[in-house]
């Protein structure tokens, strides 16, 4: 079985809730992700340290159809960088297409799939196209705005 439900490729649909043209992402006190949605690329670009985050076969910043943020205990192991994240499950948001809805996911043992999951525990299905997964802690706060916010 796949891992994920993909839609058709000639199917688009955004996510199913508010506008989400933007997402500041905290990793960590050093490494924080803003994504902005460009709608006539149907994608949102991916920047970081202040500039886009770019592909070095192309030049150009990093886009993704499908961004899914998967929040979940985090903790650092040690001051070298190692952290020990809990893949058990937890909950995240889905953003495609300028929306964003909330999910929950589940991962399990190390040979089980990735698992997501809309409202009311139906898989969620996506967007054919390219995906960025993301695991943040559950300690940071994501942010997701209606409004591009540049720095």
């Amino acid at each position: 079985l796949p891992v994920f439900s993909f839609r058709h490729p000639q199917e688009f649909v955004p996510a199913d809730g508010p506008p989400a043209l933007y997402a500041h992402v905290p990793f960590s006190r050093h490494t924080q992700a803003e994504f902005f949605y460009d709608a006539a690329a149907g994608e949102y670009s991916k920047h970081q340290f202040g500039q886009p985050h770019l592909d070095m076969a192309t030049g150009r910043a990093v886009s993704f159809t499908n961004v899914i943020l998967l929040q979940t205990e985090v903790k650092v192991i040690n001051n070298k960088g190692h952290i020990n994240a809990d893949l058990t499950g937890g909950s995240g948001y889905y953003l495609a297409g300028g929306h964003f809805q909330e999910i929950s996911w589940e991962k399990g043992g190390t040979y089980e799939p990735l698992r997501l999951y809309a409202a009311d525990n139906i898989p969620l299905v996506i967007n054919c196209g390219k995906s960025y997964i993301g695991i943040i802690s559950d300690s940071r706060t994501i942010t997701l705005a209606e409004e591009i916010e540049e720095n």
